[in-house]
């Protein structure tokens, strides 16, 4: 998940907006990468932070 996310920061340079997008955009998410979609379902609200805090940390 968070290998996913610094990626799409890679294209976008925005972690909010990369935040946001894969918060609206589940659908297309699951559609197109079922492995992050996956991953993402299984994680805890602790998790999800701790995701978005890995990714931060650089900044």
């Amino acid at each position: 998940m968070a290998n996913y996310l610094l990626e799409k920061l890679d294209d976008n340079n925005d972690i909010f907006a990369v935040i946001s997008v894969m918060s609206r955009k589940m659908y297309e998410l699951r559609r197109d990468r079922l492995d992050v979609y996956n991953a993402y379902r299984k994680l805890s609200r602790e998790e999800h932070n701790h995701v978005v805090a890995e990714v931060l940390l650089p900044f």
